[in-house]
């Protein structure tokens, strides 16, 4: 569970670490986060892949310089539940022994649809079914669904509300920029595979 406790709930978003409200996370307005504009700079989209406004996300417009970008080992090592706007220690892989480094995780990236109840269904039937057998077989095991983020129109309420108790049972979830739809796909793998070359794995 990610918060136990009244107010938003938080989903990773774009970035390993980074949490976000749902709400936020959804929406197509939300402006470029300084931990999502690092992973950008090191790992661009290719130029024929355009942003859900037609164009190339604009870094220079939120603010940010090369300079001003922040670094993995600029990053808070405190861990304290609480990410939002923030990276989580990639410090930690660091204090690892060399047994535990030793251990090979594997990432299993699953791309699925927000939000609706056919597909929260079938995320469930992962859960229950091989998701639940390899952490039982491998205990270094990651599984991960992508979402990218759905229609701004009169169900992204509901679409909120739905993640969001989604969210309250489990973690494991991550929503990336760009409108669900299926001509899309290519940009979610992209981002997917971003995503999983960012992580501090051992």
């Amino acid at each position: 569970m990610l918060t136990q406790r009244p107010g938003p709930v938080y989903v990773e978003f774009v970035t390993p670490g980074l949490y976000l409200p749902v709400s936020e996370a959804l929406s197509f307005n939300l402006p470029i986060q300084p931990a999502e504009a690092y992973l950008l700079r090191a790992m661009p989209l290719p130029q024929s892949r355009r942003s859900i406004s037609g164009a190339q996300p604009n870094l220079d417009g939120a603010g940010l310089t090369e300079r001003s970008l922040p670094h993995p080992d600029d990053y808070d090592s405190s861990d304290n539940g609480e990410y939002y706007g923030s990276i989580k220690p990639y410090r930690r892989l660091q204090e690892q022994s060399a047994a535990e480094q030793a251990e090979v995780t594997m990432f299993v990236a699953v791309t699925s649809t927000c939000c609706n109840p056919k597909a929260q269904a079938r995320r469930d039937a992962i859960r229950q079914s091989w998701m639940r057998r390899a952490r039982s077989v491998r205990q270094h095991t990651v599984v991960k669904f992508f979402l990218a983020q759905p229609a701004q129109d009169a169900s992204f309420k509901d679409a909120v509300k739905m993640l969001e108790h989604e969210l309250l049972k489990h973690n494991d979830t991550v929503v990336l920029r760009g409108m669900e739809e299926y001509a899309r796909l290519p940009s979610k793998t992209f981002g997917l595979l971003r995503y999983a070359a960012s992580l501090p794995l051992g």
